[in-house]
């Protein structure tokens, strides 16, 4: 790991951390190796920090979900509202 100091606002530094091409290296294989053990344990609707997956295909989840839950109640036609008091009627 190369380690440089970047400049902060106030004019003091913060350390920075630069993975070299052996950390690069080594870490992929790590990875090779226990990301096949791992993903067999996670949910189907896991979305994060998982090869293939991100934040657009779980967006994409969630409005086909929604329009799923749309046109199922469009399917029943209309609510039924007997019975059904909005707050602060008395009666």
């Amino acid at each position: 790991m190369r380690r440089v100091h970047i400049p902060k606002g106030d004019g003091k530094t913060r350390p920075l951390g630069i993975p070299t091409v052996k950390d690069r290296i080594v870490q992929q294989a790590v990875r090779l190796v226990i990301e096949p053990i791992f993903e067999v344990t996670f949910c189907d609707g896991s979305y994060g920090f998982r090869s293939g997956r991100g934040c657009h295909d779980a967006l994409r989840e969630v409005d086909r979900l929604l329009k799923d839950r749309l046109a199922k109640y469009r399917r029943m036609g209309s609510f039924q509202t007997k019975g059904l008091t909005r707050p602060g009627d008395t009666g």
